[in-house]
């Protein structure tokens, strides 16, 4: 358990300094964009009227205006794949621990079949006749209590699920694609 809450912790702390240190370059971005933008609407008039101070100021509060829209994009397009980032570390080893735990238990459903058939070729009736091995009937049911599957293939089962969900993810989660 212990473990689990520095692993946690671990996790948030990577977390936060990623998004220390996004902050600092969006910091350092949003200055040289504003800079580049004053440039743009610096205009010098050798004489100045009410004309071009009044159009000065307009093309002033536009750049303005521009650079907010661009701060807010780039902050968010930022979030947005730190975002995607951990979630998808996250989501692999989601994925990972259930397709361990699916061929686990199927290792023991595995197991515990052998150790019916051990039992029973192992026991042996006084006339010579081996008993029929006490194998359960395959039954599948649905209702309000849930699902419920019994085989004596259910190991088999376990295992053709977990790989298949392994297969779905690697086909259609886990490709990565470039932005162009």
């Amino acid at each position: 358990m212990k473990k689990c809450k520095l692993i946690a912790m671990l996790i948030v702390l990577v977390m936060t300094m990623t998004n220390a240190v996004a902050q600092i370059q969006l910091k350092d971005e949003t200055q040289r964009a504003f800079d580049s933008a004053m440039a743009m609407v610096a205009v010098t008039v050798p004489e100045m009227s009410e004309d071009s101070s009044a159009i000065t100021y307009f093309k002033l509060e536009q750049a303005k205006l521009s650079l907010q829209q661009y701060q807010f994009d780039l902050q968010h397009q930022k979030r947005a794949f730190t975002w995607q980032f951990y979630s998808g570390i996250l989501i692999f080893f989601l994925v990972i621990i259930i397709v361990v735990a699916g061929l686990v238990l199927s290792y023991r459903q595995f197991l515990l079949q052998e150790k019916i058939v051990h039992k029973w070729m192992s026991s042996k009736t006084p006339g010579g006749a081996t008993p029929q091995p006490e194998v359960p009937d395959s039954e599948f049911s649905l209702g309000k209590d849930g699902i419920k599957f019994n085989s004596a293939v259910i190991g088999l089962s376990i295992m053709f699920l977990s790989v298949v969900f392994l297969i779905a993810y690697l086909t259609y989660v886990y490709p990565i694609t470039l932005i162009k």
